[in-house]
This record gives C-alpha cells, sequence and structure tokens, in this order.
C-alpha cells in the first residue's frame, strides 16, 4: 500500500529536479549563444576596420593619382605656354594673336583640370558609396549576430509546478489507498 505522501514527494521531487535542470540547461544555452554572438560581433568589426583601411589607401590612391595629372597638366600647360611665347618673340609677332594662342591654352588648361577635378570628385563618391555599403553589412553582420535567448523558468514558476505535481502525486496516493 502507498502513502499518499510517499507519492506526493516522490512526484514533487522528480519535478523539483526536472525544473532545475531546465532551468540549468536554459542558462548554459544562453550563455554559450552570448559568447557566440560576442565573437560574432568581434568579427565583423574587425572585418569593418580592415575594410576602412582598404577605403582610406583608396582615397589616398585617387587623390595622389589626381593631383599627379593636375601638376603634369600645369606644366605641360606652362612648357606650352613658355613655347608659343618664345616662338612668338623669336619671329617677332605680337599682339592680339599672340594673346589669343596664349589664352586658348589657358582654356584648355583649366577645362583639363576641371576633368581632373570632376574625375576625383567622382573617385572621392564612389569610395563613399562603398562605406557606406560596408557599414551597412556591418550593422546587418552585428544585427544577424544577436543572441537567440531563451527566457530562464522562475524559481517561483518552478516551486508551482512541484507544488502542483506533489498535489495531484498526492491524490493518486490516495486513490490508490482507498
Amino acid at each position: 500500500m502507498c502513502s499518499p505522501l510517499l507519492v506526493a514527494g516522490a512526484s514533487g521531487g522528480a519535478q523539483l529536479f526536472q525544473g532545475l535542470q531546465q532551468r540549468d540547461a536554459v542558462q548554459q544555452h544562453n550563455a554559450v549563444a552570448k559568447v557566440i554572438a560576442e565573437r560574432e560581433e568581434a568579427n565583423a568589426i574587425a572585418a569593418a576596420v580592415r575594410d576602412a583601411k582598404v577605403f582610406a589607401r583608396k582615397e589616398s590612391q585617387v587623390d595622389s593619382q589626381t593631383s599627379l595629372q593636375a601638376r603634369r597638366t600645369a606644366i605641360q600647360g606652362a612648357i606650352l605656354k613658355g613655347q608659343s611665347r618664345s616662338g612668338s618673340g623669336a619671329s617677332g609677332v605680337e599682339g592680339i594673336s599672340v594673346d589669343t594662342i596664349e589664352s586658348d591654352f589657358q582654356v584648355q588648361e583649366t577645362l583639363a583640370q576641371s576633368a581632373i577635378e570632376k574625375q576625383r570628385e567622382f573617385g572621392q563618391e564612389q569610395i563613399q558609396n562603398e562605406k557606406d555599403q560596408l557599414v551597412a553589412r556591418t550593422q546587418g553582420r552585428i544585427a544577424a549576430a544577436a543572441p537567440n535567448l531563451q527566457p530562464v523558468p522562475s524559481l517561483l514558476g518552478t516551486l508551482i509546478q512541484v507544488g502542483t505535481s506533489a498535489l495531484s502525486g498526492y491524490a493518486m496516493g490516495k486513490s490508490f489507498t482507498n
């Protein structure tokens, strides 16, 4: 014959053990998920830093290339103007035609410098677009790495389940004794 208190104690004890085991398992899962998320976030940030360094080099290269082109254009313009002046002076030509030629050289140089500046602006704009994409990618990786934490069962909830199980066990034990 089974004592109702014995059945209630066994049932409540089993429920307590199960509830505490479930609580521990959830806490362990959440701890592992947080560590993985922290690593993923760190990896995303490290990748973004590496990419940012690449963008800084690209910006420097674009600036260097366009500056070099601008200097070459200015030197070439100065050489052509000098050649024009010396040729005009050597042949004894002066007046409006010489001024027109020099003005034409100046216009050509200005147009070339303007085209070089536009090229620099387009290069910088492309790099900025790539940076914006990098930020979005990094934010996406960090958001995707956010841990999917499970709610940890409360001790009160576990104790209520233990009580319910104990009462149920008591009722079952009492039905066996009758």
